[in-house]
């Protein structure tokens, strides 16, 4: 009887730790501006792997994601609603229901794009948000060389700096304040 009771409050635990454990809420970042540049300057220092930033925008998607069991799909955050302005980062996002995701069904448009606040809280693609993540430079690979965007986000081949490749990481989801 001692057996089954302690087994039952094993599994319990166990079960526990799975629904709550999983949803890992980040701080929010420090806010940035991609369009003046901020994203490659910070990706070309070092001293800012590890950190965490924030860029706030409006969330869509290209006509093709993959999503999957394994496979988290790419957002980009754009400067404008529905996919217009200029491009201000992309970075793969969780796929799902719950705090920090995004769900998207099988056939889509932008606008059934669902996101999931760092409290689980739904919102519609069109709401300005503020995505916070970590930047993880990877320091032991070649630095590669960008180049810096001009005031229309177009590439200025006489200004460029030296970037560490860079992926953006523990995505936090908040509404914009």
């Amino acid at each position: 009887m001692k057996k089954n009771t302690q087994l039952r409050l094993s599994t319990t635990v166990a079960l526990l730790v799975l629904l709550f454990g999983c949803a890992k809420h980040f701080a929010k970042g420090k806010p940035i501006d991609p369009q003046k540049n901020q994203l490659l300057q910070l990706e070309s220092d070092k001293a800012n792997k590890g950190k965490r930033f924030s860029v706030t925008g409006y969330a869509a998607f290209g006509n093709d994601i993959k999503v999957g069991p394994t496979d988290d799909p790419v957002i980009d955050i754009y400067s404008e609603p529905d996919g217009k302005g200029r491009l201000l980062v992309s970075f793969p996002i969780h796929y799902g229901k719950g705090a920090n995701k995004v769900h998207v069904p099988e056939e889509f448009t932008n606008a059934d794009i669902v996101l999931y606040d760092d409290n689980g809280k739904t919102h519609p693609y069109n709401q300005k948000m503020q995505f916070s993540f970590t930047l993880d430079l990877q320091l032991d690979r070649q630095r590669i060389e960008k180049y810096l965007l001009d005031d229309k986000g177009i590439p200025d081949i006489h200004k460029k700096v030296l970037a560490f490749p860079a992926y953006l990481t523990n995505i936090r989801v908040d509404p914009a304040e």
